[in-house]
């Protein structure tokens, strides 16, 4: 059995699941989720939710005789846990927290009953079930605006997305992200005007308020209106490419872009604080900035 502990955005829960699935596909084994970090958010200012019932997934939600399996000790188990080191075996189950950023190939060698607490961000740990999460997992139940559709079916669309709100709003958070640049976001714009004709930028943010008080590009934009986390990304995925901001939710747009002559742009520095290595962040075939 795989439990993974969701924590944050969609983002973030979208690479938890995505190394869960991975793992259970690994060892043959089912998929649980532990959503009880959500039961307590309420006191965030930015209010969080489970929210990966957008998809199609199988959301088996843990039980609390899941959690116990791997929480709970009792005599039975702690016997259980000596005799196996004195026989030399492998542990039966594992707690596994993450300890470093970038990939770690060891988790594929533990055993097959883990307990994963962490946020797992590089496709490394995925990138080999990518149709099965495409065609499967991550195939969305239902369809965002028609409207909005056609009109980036009908262009050489490009999402833009600028992530404001708790960047910005929220001292720690703003101290350990930081926002990209305006800078940025128009070096990524002069970049793609070399290979596209006419390009109609998309743009998705959660403060378009200031971005059209402040954001200019000389090319056509059109600004999508806030619809549901779910509704956003996969409008974004829908873009024949993609310009991210330093957000797991703009790096799963891009990524759920099946446009194989995609051209994605990332920020080079994903973090404001910079001591982590996200080395493994950022797929080696978009372009960073």
């Amino acid at each position: 059995m795989i439990i993974v502990r969701l924590t944050d955005g969609l983002g973030n829960q979208m690479f938890q699941y995505a190394l869960g699935r991975k793992l259970s596909l690994l060892h043959s084994t089912s998929l649980k989720l532990d959503i009880n970090w959500y039961k307590g958010v309420e006191t965030f200012k930015q209010k969080r939710k489970y929210s990966l019932n957008c998809f199609n997934i199988q959301d088996n939600i843990a039980t609390q005789a899941d959690l116990d399996f791997f929480f709970k000790r009792n005599i039975l188990s702690s016997l259980n846990s000596k005799t196996r080191k004195l026989l030399q075996l492998p542990p039966q189950k594992m707690i596994v927290n993450q300890t470093r950023f970038e990939f770690d190939p060891s988790l594929f060698s533990l055993p097959k009953n883990l307990y994963l607490k962490g946020y797992w961000q590089t496709e490394k740990y995925f990138q080999d079930i990518r149709d099965i999460l495409l065609q499967e997992d991550f195939s969305f139940k239902t369809q965002p605006d028609p409207k909005i559709v056609e009109q980036i079916n009908n262009s050489e669309s490009v999402s833009l997305h600028i992530r404001r709100g708790d960047y910005v709003n929220e001292p720690d958070l703003n101290r350990i992200h930081g926002i990209c640049s305006l800078e940025y976001y128009q070096n990524c714009v002069n970049y793609l005007q070399q290979y596209l004709n006419n390009p109609v930028f998309f743009i998705f943010s959660d403060d378009l308020d200031w971005v059209k008080a402040n954001f200019y590009i000389p090319h056509k934009m059109i600004f999508v209106k806030s619809q549901p986390d779910f509704e956003d990304l996969q409008l974004m995925s829908l873009c024949n490419h993609n310009i991210i901001a330093n957000s797991t939710f703009s790096w799963w747009g891009a990524w759920l872009n099946t446009n194989p002559d995609k051209i994605v742009c990332a920020p080079k520095q994903w973090f404001a604080v910079k001591s982590r290595d996200t080395s493994d962040l950022i797929p080696e075939n978009w372009t960073k900035f």
